[in-house]
């Protein structure tokens, strides 16, 4: 951003710069503008496009190269367009096309862009582009001998001028006004305003203003018949002219230098300086044209080395489209084939997890079959003992009910033997707790109870060793 601001602001200057040379030094007028030029088109920034543009135009239609002085105004007029608040630029380019329909004759177009150049400067409130505008419409209606259009017009560019205090503008304009009355007849009017003009130029000590004043009062004198004072100041207006480098008016100094010594009768010196003004014309028509075709010549180098440029630049930009486009594939093709990879790694992944999932579910089936198989044959084990168990159990509840039986039987049969001891002991027992025995009875009876104890005994034994059985 900041590349760009000093870009353009460099361009800018340079076409400040070329604008300040158009009087003094054409040449480096064209060289500053042009510079100025490139520098903008290489930012494409409309106002120092337009500008630039301006100063370029301007040194062609000097050159006499009206095509491509055209071409330049109207360029800058739609870079001029193309903004927003650019009456006062406008104003500018409006004036370069009117000047250079001027210069090829064309007064019409002249008029036509002159008064719009006049109708922005009033909008954009630039009341020294107004009395450029006013001036120059004047200038060609003079051209055109039409002296009321140009009188008005000179007198509101006087008046402007004034008002803003441009005293190069109020002396040209009382120059031209000088002009415009002398070619109107008015004599005594023109040499008042030629006076004026003279005075505040020298203030001002421009050659140029100097010059056509010099040669209004030239052509002033020779009208009004005092040839020796037409000459005197013809010959003022050719030195002056070149001083300041002002072809036109040293042309028509020579010419007028022609005509006052025609209307004496010397032929010969007329005829001298008619060829010397011919001469010059054709020098500077010459000139012009060889500079013209050199400039057009550059111009030309100058289009082809920017075509070349261009041409370089699009093929850097094709280059570096399929650079970025290769950059793209390479790009594309990675990202594939670290897509591939990341697909491939995920793939195996869930490959191996599925595989340790499949295997871990194989082992536990695998071990469940091998319980299961533990379990059937346990089952059967268990079924086997359950059924040896039930065997076992239907042969012990035979036995124990066999044996059930027989302790029935058998204690049927022990109670008889037990009831017999133990109802005599009982009965003893009695009859001694009731002292019914005399004492003879009582040891019987004694040895009669030990004797059923004794069988008692017996037979419990007998019991026990049966049970224990």
């Amino acid at each position: 951003m900041e590349n760009v601001t000093n870009d353009s602001s460099r361009s800018a200057i340079y076409a400040k710069i070329g604008y300040l040379f158009f009087d003094l030094n054409p040449d480096s007028g064209y060289y500053y503008g042009n510079i100025g030029y490139t520098i903008a088109e290489k930012i494409q920034n409309p106002y120092c496009l337009e500008k630039n543009a301006v100063v370029i135009g301007l040194y062609y239609m000097n050159l006499g190269i009206h095509y491509t002085a055209l071409e330049k105004a109207f360029q800058a007029l739609n870079y001029s367009l193309s903004r927003t608040d650019s009456e006062a630029d406008q104003s500018d380019c409006y004036n370069l096309i009117g000047m250079i329909y001027n210069n090829t004759k064309d007064h019409n177009a002249a008029t036509e862009y002159y008064t719009k150049s006049l109708e922005v400067a009033l909008k954009s409130n630039s009341l020294t582009k107004v009395s450029r505008a006013y001036n120059n419409l004047a200038n060609n209606y003079i051209q055109i001998e039409k002296f009321d259009s140009a009188s008005y017009h000179l007198n509101n560019a006087l008046d402007v001028n004034r008002k803003i205090n441009n005293l190069t503008g109020v002396a040209f304009n009382l120059s031209n006004l000088g002009e415009v009355n002398l070619k109107s007849g008015n004599y005594e009017e023109a040499g008042n305003f030629i006076k004026q003009s003279m005075n505040i130029n020298k203030q001002l000590n421009n050659l140029r203003l100097r010059s056509n004043n010099y040669r209004i009062y030239a052509d002033y004198y020779l009208k009004d018949g005092q040839i020796n004072n037409a000459i005197e100041w013809a010959l003022k207006t050719k030195e002056n002219a070149k001083k300041g480098n002002s072809y036109k008016e040293e042309i028509d100094a020579l010419f007028i230098l022609h005509e006052c010594y025609y209307v004496l009768g010397d032929f010969q010196k007329s005829l001298d300086f008619y060829k010397q003004a011919d001469e010059l014309r054709h020098s500077i028509k010459q000139s012009e044209l060889a500079t013209g075709i050199e400039v057009l010549q550059k111009d030309y180098e100058l289009k082809q080395k920017r075509n070349e440029i261009k041409l370089l630049e699009k093929q850097n930009e094709l280059n570096n489209k399929a650079l970025n486009y290769s950059k793209k594939q390479v790009r594309l093709q990675s990202f594939i084939i670290i897509l591939g990879l990341i697909i491939l790694i995920l793939t195996g992944y869930l490959f191996y997890t599925a595989k340790k999932r499949y295997d871990t579910k194989v082992k536990y089936i695998n071990q469940l079959k091998k319980k299961n198989n533990l379990i059937q044959k346990q089952a059967k084990e268990l079924n086997s003992l359950n059924q040896n168990l039930e065997n076992r159990v239907s042969e012990r509840t035979q036995e124990l009910e066999l044996k059930n039986e027989q302790l029935k039987e058998y204690a049927f049969i022990n109670s008889h033997k037990l009831r017999a001891p133990v109802a005599t002991i009982l009965g003893l027992i009695q009859l001694l707790e009731n002292n019914m025995i005399n004492a003879f009875e009582e040891k019987e009876y004694n040895c009669r109870l030990k004797k059923a104890l004794k069988e008692l005994d017996k037979v419990i034994k007998q019991i026990t060793i049966t049970l224990e059985k």
